[in-house]
């Protein structure tokens, strides 16, 4: 399998699975909106969400075992991301005028593929974070 096809794939695969997490977290939250007040719901559900993104990041997207220094380094690559696109955001709307509605688009542009490859840094076994299959 080429590189390229590889990349491709994992990608894909690195968008799916984001996807699923987030209506996973979405779900979680919803339900425990009807017994506990939304701030606890968000968090709640945001903690479900990061390991359970690191499990479907790691063994499905990149096909890695489950290690302790991924489950460390994965939530760190959220709180990155989450920096990215929030100076990606202020940069646009304070810096360039561009109008608010339209900034997060450019954030998730940016953020997407930076996740991608900070996620797979961060799932892989250091070894092996840089290799690609021949």
């Amino acid at each position: 399998m080429s590189v390229r096809a590889f990349m491709s794939l994992a990608f894909l695969r690195y968008l799916a699975a984001g996807a699923v997490n987030t209506a996973l977290s979405l779900l979680i939250y919803w339900a425990l909106l009807q017994h506990i007040g939304a701030v606890a719901a968000y968090i709640a559900a945001f903690c479900v969400a990061v390991v359970s993104g690191y499990a479907i990041h790691s063994r499905w997207v990149f096909k890695e075992p489950w290690h302790w220094r991924g489950l460390v380094r994965f939530p760190l690559v959220q709180l990155a991301n989450l920096v990215l696109g929030t100076a990606v955001v202020a940069g646009l709307v304070h810096g360039l005028g561009v109008a608010p509605v339209v900034a997060p688009l450019f954030a998730i542009a940016a953020t997407v593929p930076a996740g991608f490859l900070m996620v797979r840094v961060a799932v892989k076994r250091p070894h092996k974070a840089f290799d690609f299959p021949a």
